[in-house]
């Protein structure tokens, strides 16, 4: 065994030893109660102490399971303004989609009826042009014919004026 050098030990059982000898403990039945009580005493206060220590750890834990609650009912937060304005974009785009496809329907209508009115201009145009054509025609026939009655009229006259010249010499 080592020599104690200056340093005495305590067995569980109360016995000292030091490095002048051993002291053995006995009970006595008056300071044994206030001993073991003492023993109680300082079980408790280290279990106290122990337990302590765990509140502060149990606290210190709920403290960050509240932070990150918070947190996350922040990131909620802020998740469902997101997702609200995702959503109020979305009906805005979707009303413009609205308008837009009623304006290319419109339009489409109005292009439909643009074409109608060009293939009706065209049909009036092809129509006018074969008056023009008959009326020209007829304008030339008339013209040939205005041709001839004047020429007639120009001989009918000549005759007039030759008869009549010859009825005034005649009568002369």
């Amino acid at each position: 065994m080592k020599p104690l050098n200056g340093v005495s030990k305590v067995s569980r059982a109360g016995h000292l030893l030091t490095q002048a000898g051993l002291i053995l403990y006995v009970l006595d039945a008056k300071t044994h109660g206030v001993i073991e009580r003492q023993r109680d005493i300082d079980e408790l206060a280290n279990l106290l102490l122990a337990q302590e220590d765990t509140e502060a750890i149990a606290r210190a834990e709920q403290q960050a399971a509240e932070s990150r609650v918070a947190q996350c009912q922040s990131e909620l937060s802020s998740a469902r303004r997101t997702a609200q304005e995702a959503q109020q974009a979305l009906h805005s785009a979707q009303v413009e989609a609205l308008k837009l496809n009623q304006a290319k329907a419109r339009f489409d209508e109005r292009a439909s009826q643009i074409d109608a009115d060009i293939v009706e201009l065209g049909r009036q145009q092809a129509a006018e042009q074969t008056r023009i054509a008959g009326a020209d025609n007829a304008a030339a026939i008339a013209r040939e014919q205005h041709d001839e009655l004047r020429l007639v009229l120009d001989q009918a006259m000549a005759l007039q004026a030759q008869r009549s010249g010859l009825a005034r010499s005649a009568g002369a």
